[in-house]
């Protein structure tokens, strides 16, 4: 009578297994390593939005309106021309879509931060 499990037969399976392991390890790895990569990438994209919005809040906002106010006082007074005080309207409005687009990049930015490593999984 023989014994159903050779040891060539057994020794063969746990090496079987034990690659088996090992790649669903290094699989794991991979996959760990993704999803970190694309939560820091989203993270700095973040950082960045939020920075450019801050900019235009703390800064360039401020100025283009405070040019405006002093150009518009100039303009009534006979000093600046009309199409110099359009140019500085036109300015500031793309200034203000600047502005709207760097928020907009901002909330875009934290969505692609909450999902970020979802679409690996």
């Amino acid at each position: 009578m023989t014994l159903p499990l050779s040891s060539k037969r057994w020794a063969g399976e746990r090496a079987e297994a034990a690659a088996a392991r090992e790649a669903g390890q290094a699989s794991a790895d991979g996959l760990r390593r993704r999803i970190s990569a694309e939560v820091e990438t989203a993270y700095e994209s973040v950082l960045l939005a939020g920075e450019q919005a801050r900019l235009f809040e703390s800064r360039l906002l401020a100025e283009i309106e405070d040019e405006l106010k002093v150009s518009l006082e100039l303009y009534a007074l006979g000093r600046v021309e009309a199409y110099a005080l359009l140019d500085l309207h036109r300015a500031a409005a793309e200034a203000r879509l600047e502005h709207l687009r760097a928020v907009y990049n901002g909330a875009m930015a934290r969505i692609d931060l909450d999902v970020a490593g979802e679409d690996i999984l």
